[in-house]
């Protein structure tokens, strides 16, 4: 019976265990960002170059399975590209996304499969409270299309704890 009891205690305690691991971690396979394992920090205050988790808005969801682009279930993975009083800005002539004047990737009218992607128009200011989502891939589907997100919306700030270029996975 002390057996019985201490398996059932060794297995609650690695449920709970597990539990609290679960949702300290992330792994990303998309190609947003760098692939692999991030781990949850504090996020006493965001800036520009942190990495972010945060559940991308309904219209976003229904856009992404509309296209089939995924379920519409994922978390995104972003790093913060603009914080509040940032401006950026499409620049249409060119199809490049500027922040602060700065080059911030290109803009592309549809996604590798042709189909048509939201696009902005003109200047914006990130807001109080806001944070301007980009990813580092060219093609990421990220604040170039979808503006800003408030930061009350952000799940979790993350640092990367294992990505597998780091291990050289497919060479």
């Amino acid at each position: 019976m002390k057996s019985v009891i201490k398996f059932a205690g060794m297995c609650a305690a690695s449920y709970l265990m597990f539990q609290a691991i679960s949702a300290s971690v992330y792994l990303n396979l998309t190609e947003s960002l760098p692939r692999g394992i991030y781990v949850r920090v504090p996020k006493i205050e965001l800036e520009r170059g942190d990495y972010v988790v945060y559940e991308p808005s309904e219209e976003i969801k229904n856009l992404i399975r509309e296209n089939g682009w995924g379920n519409g279930e994922q978390k995104f993975l972003k790093t913060v590209g603009g914080v509040s009083g940032d401006e950026y800005e499409v620049e249409e002539k060119h199809r490049i996304f500027l922040v602060n004047g700065k080059f911030a990737g290109q803009v592309f009218r549809t996604d590798t499969a042709g189909k048509e992607i939201p696009q902005l128009k003109g200047k914006f200011t990130v807001g109080e409270g806001e944070i301007l989502p980009l990813g580092t891939n060219l093609r990421s589907f990220d604040g170039r299309y979808t503006g800003t997100i408030k930061t009350s919306e952000v799940e979790a700030k993350v640092v990367p704890l294992i990505l597998w270029e780091d291990w050289n996975f497919g060479k």
